[in-house]
């Protein structure tokens, strides 16, 4: 399995003992960060370098991951949606520590995605929108 592509170790940097990332991991973040500006702009980065990818034979991978990073931009902005999901960031981590990494997840595979696969995006999908008029962003 050491030959499976590994989008997030690749394009983004990030160990692969990481990955699955969690919202922290994938803007480059620490899990204390409170600046709104602050986490808009390491999405926007994020978002940026990884729309290079969104051609070619894995631009589905490319997509996924911006998804990824719009969820992690609702939910770390988000109050109550931000409590919910750094209480699964601890189970995260905990389960990482415990799991032998004997084989990359694949981002298209049956693996979860950014959050361990949290959904809280599309829980609470309403919230897009009133991201959007609060901070004059397009969605």
């Amino acid at each position: 399995m050491s030959g499976e592509f590994n989008p997030y170790h690749k394009w983004l940097g990030i160990p692969k003992k990481n990955c699955p990332p969690t919202y922290y991991e994938l803007l480059r973040i620490s899990v204390d960060e409170q600046d709104r500006e602050v986490i808009r702009m390491a999405v926007g980065r994020q978002k940026e370098h990884m729309e290079q990818f969104q051609v070619g034979k894995k631009a589905k991978a490319a997509s996924k991951i911006i998804y990824e990073l719009e969820e992690a931009e609702v939910t770390l902005l988000n109050q109550e949606l931000r409590r919910e999901y750094d209480q699964r960031v601890g189970s995260i981590k905990k389960r990482r520590t415990q799991r032998q990494i004997s084989s990359m997840p694949s981002i298209d595979g049956n693996n979860t995605s950014a959050g361990e696969g949290s959904g809280l995006l599309r829980q609470y999908t309403g919230i897009v929108s009133v991201l959007a008029v609060n901070t004059g962003q397009k969605t």
